[in-house]
């Protein structure tokens, strides 16, 4: 038997995505979150809702955590890292012993101990993708528990079943593993866009002088800076590992600063082999995919600037 599934934080983009993506597999979703009514909106299509019961209605006008948690068989607690340990200890009690509590926090240790203090079953979920992206052919880790039965085992089938790779990890694996692959990256794009703010020269300006895998590195970092300061910053801030990997990105930067101030190219060829030793074969292999990249990338621009060229202005008097 299908579980119904309550998103607490539904309305949310990560919450939003994972909502449609249960609806359109023909599940019952019930989603809370701040100012929303018991049927989300805009998450499926009207074919799709047609096609299955109506979500159930609360009798309160507004569908609170509490309704959610106690209408529901698995609650995914999709908010904030920061909101996170929060709003678990609001809803444990209110969860039932035979239900099961998940999360979607970039965090694990600290949720995955805060919902072990409940009666229910128990299992973290990161997600490893933006709410941009398509479900299926993406990788989700999660956290198993000793509390994690029934459900869990259902879950894990359910995105099987719909391509999602699935990674397992403990809670301190997952958050040493993830101040790496996410906290140590992120913070070197953060701090390479500063940098580059900090040099004043502006970005158009700069974008006409830099060979394409350059632009792609200056792009990479425009990326993380256009989305959610308090998603990257909740990344950095919570984890506790992560002052370990800064304090080595730090010693790194100071060791080549030194080597650039006193001009020795010997050293320098030390620092650099190190760092080729270290990638071994995948550099070869990232040489030739990054070609590749760039090459496509070049495909791109050559065909928005034909597309611009075949666009003619309007005439001044059609102008408004």
């Amino acid at each position: 038997m299908n579980p119904v599934i309550g998103i607490i934080g539904g309305n949310g983009r990560m919450g939003r995505l994972f909502a449609n993506f249960f609806m359109g597999k023909g599940l019952k979703v019930l989603i809370s979150d701040v100012g929303t009514r018991s049927e989300p909106k805009g998450l499926a299509n009207k074919k799709t809702f047609a096609q299955r019961p109506p979500l159930p209605v609360p009798q309160t006008p507004k569908l609170t955590n509490k309704n959610l948690v106690q209408g529901s068989d698995i609650v995914i607690v999709s908010v904030p890292i920061d909101k996170t340990i929060k709003v678990i200890k609001e809803v444990l009690p209110y969860m039932k012993p035979a239900s099961a509590i998940m999360d979607f926090t970039s965090i694990k240790e600290a949720p995955v101990k805060a919902m072990l203090k409940g009666k229910c079953e128990v299992m973290g979920m990161h997600p490893m993708f933006g709410n941009s992206n398509p479900i299926p052919g993406q990788t989700i880790i999660l956290c198993p528990t000793v509390k994690s039965k029934k459900w869990s085992k259902w879950m894990v089938d359910f995105l099987k079943e719909n391509r999602v790779k699935i990674e397992k990890m403990t809670p301190p694996e997952h958050d040493k593993t993830m101040n790496i692959a996410q906290g140590l990256i992120h913070f070197a794009e953060i701090t390479f866009a500063d940098a580059l703010r900090r040099c004043k020269l502006p970005i158009r300006q700069l974008l006409q002088y830099t060979g394409k895998a350059s632009e792609l590195k200056i792009q990479l970092a425009a990326r993380i800076i256009a989305q959610d300061a308090g998603l990257y910053g909740s990344i950095q801030i919570e984890n506790p590992y992560a002052l370990k990997s800064l304090n080595q990105y730090k010693k790194s930067i100071d060791e080549l600063i030194k080597i650039v101030k006193k001009k020795d190219l010997k050293a320098f060829k030390r620092y650099f082999d190190k760092n080729k030793k270290y990638f071994g074969k995948y550099g070869d292999e990232a040489l030739r995919d990054s070609s590749i990249l760039i090459d496509k990338s070049l495909e791109l621009q050559h065909l928005k600037q034909k597309t611009s060229h075949r666009i003619k202005p309007a005439k001044k008097h059609q102008l408004r």
